[in-house]
């Protein structure tokens, strides 16, 4: 640079003659869709404008974007825009495509020529502004509206890569006789897309889950999570030994990123058991609760705690009990950190609900959920075992709650119903019928509409053909094969509707033969709601005194307020999240966005469905009419998908999703 300036002002500093060489140029200021940034106040410094020998160039960038530069100097020029005035408009505009690291920008900041061979440049706002602007904030956070970065009051690094302002470099001999675009990066941040809704979503369970996983990370992880929703060069996401799960997100403005972010942690402030973890989060418009599950001895210890006690919730009635562990693993935290669970009370007004967990975490998660009822959460849990009895589960029954159950996970069939309710029941004539009543009401029972991930298997015969030194043909009975579906029962509301009402007709309680010496009918027909009675727990009481003509009904596969029947046996391994869970909704989420892509679970699906058809007459009628309601709960998940895509931004989201997703191979 000195050299430069030296041949052109001769002495250094100072100039000897008059200027020659002049040129013009045209600067473009365009957003992400190539539409022109208006009305941008500049400034453009070189050597002779520092020096005082020329005045700066400055003025506004006209309707086109265009700043027009006339008797330029052949020297490097430092771009400033007004920051206030950039950062309020580039809030507005919208992201197209993902972007480079402010690192990458920083390092090449072009990008290349266009068809009209002009230069590009690519840049981040931080690189125009002439100062720091006043980033105005949805809620609460730092100071001036100044973002709170891993924990410090700075400006999001991303946005804001050079902390003295110094401008954009525009080397001299692209400023001669040329246009030049600068292609400014939108000033936004990542939010997860949620739906709130009764219907189940695909992408709540995808995002719901990674926040689950994240969960068992420490604070400096979620930290550096949250400040990944600040860089548009790659979506927010968790990693796991196999593979990396990226969250669907949408770009919003960045006043409207999540600027509440707390993470809980009883075992910081020397807590004795039970230890607890919990983070939230919250933007202008939504409120997101996860709970950690089972990780430490001292969560085991909470686990085994399955006695009960009663609830303390604000429901109509106090019949009923709670997991003692449970509770207390959830009363700590409460107690201890006071402030913050009246702050997530208070956050609820004007924002939507979501809370989340896995395992322990998801029992957690109900219970928080339970005593936040009047605000109408969404919950979506992984591996939850159970946690309330049912005289409190049927007072919870409004609110919207999807319970995964990987297939063979043992954590989802604790703790046992009730040794003293399952004694009482087999008890002898002497037994009330209050007392009796009473029992039913202590059974542990499971909250929320079931989402299964249910590895079926059928059996068929056939023949080997003949081997070259055996005259004889070898039957082999029963080979199967097997494969995993996705099942949803409440994309089917409509079957189940129209099944109750036929079974209504027949599941008429009578006085044949019950199966205690007192009046079952009459206590269940008239304290329980007969309807209320998972299909499983009645068929045990009423084996003598309910009829099932419909096969087909869901309730008799998905039984309301229990685990389905499973074909494999329990694997304490299947309840993993980061190995199990989320690798599983992952590859249904993206088996949905791309259709074409060859994927090994797509290819398990078929050939288990052409032995179905091939074989078919050697299979079991009701294992026929189960698998077949399971191919069509598989292929009715496309439904789950439409509200994303019809949301803004959403189609981009899941485009983003596809070009970065793979396959996480089930074995």
């Amino acid at each position: 640079m000195d050299e430069t300036r030296t041949s052109i002002f001769g002495e250094f500093g100072k100039v000897v003659g008059p200027v020659s060489n002049l040129s013009w140029c045209e600067i473009q200021l365009v957003d992400d869709h190539g539409d022109p940034v208006a009305g941008m106040t500049y400034w453009g410094n070189n050597d002779a404008t520092r020096d005082g020998k020329i005045a700066v160039y400055t003025g506004k960038s006209d309707a086109d974007g265009i700043i027009r530069l006339d008797d330029v100097l052949p020297l490097n020029m430092k771009l400033t825009i007004d920051a206030q005035s950039l950062a309020d408009e580039m809030e507005k505009r919208t992201l197209r495509s993902k972007w480079i690291t402010s690192y990458q920008m920083e390092m090449a900041p072009i990008t290349g020529i266009d068809d009209e061979n002009r230069i590009i440049y690519q840049v981040v706002i931080g690189k125009l502004c002439n100062k720091a602007p006043n980033i105005r904030a949805a809620d609460r956070i730092g100071k001036d509206g100044v973002y709170i970065y891993m924990g410090k009051e700075e400006l999001p690094k991303y946005h804001f890569p050079d902390p003295q302002f110094s401008g954009l470099t525009i080397l001299a001999r692209y400023l001669r006789n040329q246009r030049i675009v600068i292609k400014i990066c939108p000033f936004r941040a990542w939010n997860l897309v949620l739906h709130h809704q009764k219907d189940y979503s695909i992408v709540n369970a995808y995002n719901l889950g990674i926040m689950a996983a994240l969960s068992y990370g420490n604070r400096e992880a979620f930290l550096r999570f949250m400040a990944s929703s600040l860089d548009l060069s790659e979506a927010p996401h968790i990693v796991s030994d196999r593979q990396r799960f990226d969250a669907v997100v949408v770009d919003v403005p960045f006043s409207e990123r999540y600027t509440v972010h707390e993470f809980l942690d009883t075992d910081e402030i020397n807590i004795r058991l039970p230890d607890s973890q919990l983070f939230y989060i919250a933007n202008k418009t939504m409120l997101l609760v996860a709970w950690r599950g089972t990780q430490e001895i001292s969560d085991c210890l909470t686990d085994i705690k399955f006695w009960q006690r009663p609830h303390e919730l604000e429901l109509d009635s106090q019949d009923g009990f709670v997991h003692t562990g449970f509770w207390e693993a959830f009363d700590v935290p409460r107690n201890k950190f006071k402030n913050d669970f009246d702050a997530i009370i208070d956050l609820n007004e004007g924002r939507e609900l979501f809370l989340c967990g896995h395992s322990l975490g998801g029992a957690l998660a109900v219970i928080h959920a339970a005593t936040l009822k009047r605000f109408k959460p969404v919950v979506y849990t992984y591996g939850m075992p159970r946690v309330f009895t049912y005289s409190v589960v049927i007072q919870l029954d409004d609110i919207i709650h999807y319970r995964h159950i990987n297939d063979g996970d043992v954590v989802t069939t604790l703790p046992p119903h009730g040794i003293k309710s399952s004694m009482l029941l087999l008890a002898s004539e002497g037994v009330s019928k209050e007392i009796a009543a009473q029992a039913l009401r202590d059974i542990y029972m499971h909250h929320g509409s079931v989402v299964i991930f249910f590895k079926a298997e059928q059996s068929q015969d056939y023949n080997y053909k003949k081997l070259f030194f055996i005259s004889e043909l070898y039957e082999l009975s029963r080979p199967y094969l097997k494969t995993k579906f996705y099942v949803v029962p409440s994309l089917y509301e409509d079957v189940l509707t129209n099944s109750e009402e036929n079974q209504q007709k027949s599941r008429q309680c009578s006085n044949k033969t019950p199966l205690l010496s007192i009046d079952i009918k009459d206590f269940l027909c008239k304290d329980l709601s007969l309807d209320k009675i998972p299909t499983s727990l009645g068929e045990f009481l009423l084996k003598k005194t309910m009829t099932h003509t419909d096969n087909d009904s869901l309730r008799k596969y998905f039984p309301p307020y229990e685990n389905p029947t499973r074909d494999s046996w329990i694997n304490p391994f299947h309840h993993l999240m980061l190995d199990k869970y989320l690798p599983y909704i992952n590859n249904q989420l993206l088996e949905l966005v791309d259709k074409e892509r060859e994927l090994v679970r797509v290819k398990s699906r078929q050939a288990f469905i052409a032995q179905m058809e091939k074989y078919q007459s050697s299979l079991s009628e009701d294992g026929k009419r189960r698998n077949q309601l399971f191919i069509e709960l598989q292929d009715a998940l496309g439904k789950t998908l439409i509200v994303t895509q019809n949301m803004p931004g959403g189609e981009n989201a899941l485009l983003r999703f596809r070009s970065t997703g793979r396959e996480d191979v089930e074995n």
